[in-house]
């Protein structure tokens, strides 16, 4: 998701620059198309409306909730995993794959066509930060 919301920063913060430059009308609905696709993969993974303790009592959690439920009572056992337990964490793995590897597809294909029509009006592209190793 990180990834997900520095592209999205970069995109918002070089389409004004674009615009103070008077190159923005090119950019801007490109700009809006990646910004809906990165916002819908950020929708599975979390909702956004949920900003307190009982807001899930009214809004759907999303894939971040599941895996924090999840973790929560395997956390809380003194013993291994249950069967249950294990095979959960592996559905909610393969959802966690799909949303991945849509975000893959949109950075390499969305983020490439996106930075092909900024490179055409002579500016920088957007770089997706790299993952920092601790």
């Amino acid at each position: 998701m990180l990834t997900s919301r520095d592209v999205r920063q970069q995109v918002d913060d070089l389409v004004g620059h674009a615009e103070r430059a008077g190159k923005g009308a090119a950019l801007k609905d490109r700009a809006k198309r990646l910004d809906e696709k990165l916002q819908a993969i950020e929708d599975d993974l979390i909702n956004p409306e949920i900003k307190a303790d009982e807001d899930d009592l009214n809004y759907a959690p999303k894939l971040d909730h599941d895996l924090t439920a999840l973790a929560g009572v395997v956390g809380s056992a003194d013993a291994r995993p249950t069967d249950a337990s294990v095979v959960y964490f592996h559905t909610l793995e393969k959802q966690l794959d799909a949303v991945r590897a849509r975000l893959d597809d949109v950075l390499r294909n969305d983020l490439a066509d996106f930075n092909a029509a900024v490179r055409a009006q002579g500016i920088d592209p957007v770089v997706p930060a790299p993952k920092i190793d601790r």
